[in-house]
């Protein structure tokens, strides 16, 4: 059992993404992760982890999506305090809260936000704007569906 634990591969769950066309907007050095997390409970667990995992000063971003359905609030409310930009995309073929209005909701929990036409667009404009002396952490999270979109525009779909 304890083995099995090892092997375990969990897709879109703080899974670092390979070279690949979203990989490869982001300049050298960069780190992207995938976490499918899209409710509070699920939002303050990445959050520690990313207490943790992403000294402080290293420029974080977060491009999200999240269902219509989902608690928006109560996700970003796990990032407050947090010196990280919010990248707010929509979810394709969903009903989902609007980049626009996620953007603003973010901003209300103290984040930088932004709205984004796709996380193709979210990922190009960081990657346009990043120091490339200290590349930035970026994760993308927020709804399993648009999980699935990015590992597939990624071209890193399970097996």
């Amino acid at each position: 059992m304890r083995a099995a634990m090892g092997w375990a591969e969990w897709p879109a769950r703080m899974q670092p993404l390979s070279a690949g066309p979203l990989r490869d907007l982001l300049p050298k050095g960069s780190e992207l992760w995938l976490d499918g997390g899209h409710n509070p409970a699920a939002a303050r667990v990445v959050a520690d982890h990313l207490r943790a995992a992403v000294p402080a000063g290293k420029p974080l971003h977060l491009v999200m999506g999240l269902l219509a359905n989902k608690d928006a609030q109560g996700v970003l409310r796990a990032f407050a305090g947090r010196h990280a930009t919010l990248h707010a995309v929509p979810v394709s073929d969903h009903e989902h809260h609007a980049p626009a209005d996620l953007a603003t909701q973010a901003k209300h929990v103290g984040l930088t936000a932004m709205p984004a036409a796709s996380v193709a667009e979210a990922l190009g404009w960081i990657g346009r704007h990043a120091d490339r002396a200290e590349p930035p952490f970026v994760l993308i999270l927020g709804s399993l569906y648009l999980a699935g979109e990015v590992l597939r525009e990624n071209n890193q779909l399970p097996d």
